[in-house]
């Protein structure tokens, strides 16, 4: 059992001081701390408690859930929550306000999406003829466990010559008591988690390049596990060097902008109310905003899960502006963006309006 209480600041002498007092079980206080999940199909569900005072209760979006009955007096009372079918293939959201005397109590509704099924992104290729003659392309792959847990990211693109067993790129992670990282066999080291288990910083080297390279990243959150900024320190004997990449959301969590080094110019990432039920990321986000960085080490580990809460950006368009001669320019750099959805709502295909021939290509498997 657990009670909610408020103190009852009326300054009249002539009405009675007393403390608002509400009584719930355990179960109906699990709703009231975590909110209350319903599936796609209408559904009810009752909420018991013990008040000393009469109370009322509403619905903040009557079109997904009503109450009945919506008041009561004091002593036990209850009502019924009632879930109207969700034909969509989003998830949908709503509070319920409780009242007693001067106390409110807020409860978090929230209902799956129609044939919510989850899927595992295994796929993303992008594979084109250049020139009508030249064959171009960017196969990315992904592996899982038994836990569905991501295991290795594969990439393959035309044009490379870093060839690691087949790939150009070979992301791996092995999971004991912390997660451990390698990029084509160079392990991550000096990994540092915050208490959201996102990375706070990390070092690799890379052995590849002219010069053996060592390389430092750090990363901040806002407090809903948002990524704000990634940076990455670049050094060898020849060079020295630091980029830099913030970044900025709406209240819904949809990123807006991409600022780079000397915001000189930035990114503006336009969404559509859509929300994007996988957390896929469009690869033109990463190729030309650079988010959440300009290089695959970086990116790879935000696609596993590590750096931050996924997107749920469906992105339509990535606008450019730039500052010159005392002026703002603003133009289209990427998009409009045309996607194809399967019928559980998870994009398959990802064009760029501009260029119709060269999609982007999604597959999945589902899980239980």
């Amino acid at each position: 059992m657990f009670l909610f209480s408020s103190c009852n600041n009326n300054d009249s002498p002539e009405e009675e001081k007393e403390d608002v007092v509400i009584i719930f079980s355990d179960e109906c206080l699990e709703y009231i701390k975590n909110g209350i999940s319903f599936s796609s199909e209408s559904e009810s569900k009752t909420i018991s408690f013990t008040a000393n005072k009469d109370w009322s209760v509403l619905s903040e979006n009557k079109d997904l859930c009503t109450v009945s009955p919506d008041n009561g007096k004091a002593g036990k009372g209850s009502f019924i929550i009632n879930t109207t079918a969700n034909n969509t293939h989003e998830e949908r959201s709503t509070t319920i306000i409780l009242t007693v005397g001067n106390l409110k109590t807020p409860i978090k509704i929230i209902q799956t999406a129609k044939g919510a099924i989850k899927k595992l992104l295994l796929s993303i290729s992008n594979n084109y003829y250049y020139n009508d003659t030249e064959f171009e392309y960017n196969d990315t792959e992904f592996e899982y466990n038994d836990n569905n847990q991501i295991t290795a990211i594969k990439n393959k693109y035309s044009g490379s010559s870093n060839i690691h067993d087949g790939y150009d790129r070979f992301f791996t992670i092995t999971y004991d008591n912390t997660p451990t990282f390698t990029m084509n066999g160079s392990t991550y080291y000096d990994v540092k988690f915050n208490k959201m288990n996102y990375i706070e910083s990390c070092k690799w080297i890379d052995y590849e390049s002219t010069y053996q390279s060592t390389y430092t990243a750090t990363f901040t959150y806002d407090e809903e596990g948002h990524l704000l900024s990634s940076n990455y320190h670049i050094f060898n004997t020849s060079y020295e060097s630091d980029v830099f990449r913030a970044f900025k959301y709406d209240e819904k969590g949809n990123l807006t902008e991409c600022h780079w080094d000397n915001d000189t110019q930035y990114y503006i990432i336009i969404s559509s109310n859509k929300k994007n039920i996988n957390g896929y990321l469009n690869p033109l986000l990463e190729e030309d905003a650079e988010f959440p960085s300009d290089i695959m080490e970086i990116t790879f580990l935000y696609r596993a899960g590590f750096l931050g809460k996924p997107l749920q950006n469906m992105v339509q368009r990535i606008d450019r502006k730039s500052f010159w001669e005392g002026k703002e320019h603003v133009w289209v750099s990427s998009g409009p963006f045309k996607y194809t959805f399967d019928i559980d709502g998870y994009v398959t295909q990802c064009i760029n309006e501009h260029y119709p021939d060269i999609p982007f290509n999604y597959t999945y498997k589902a899980i239980k």
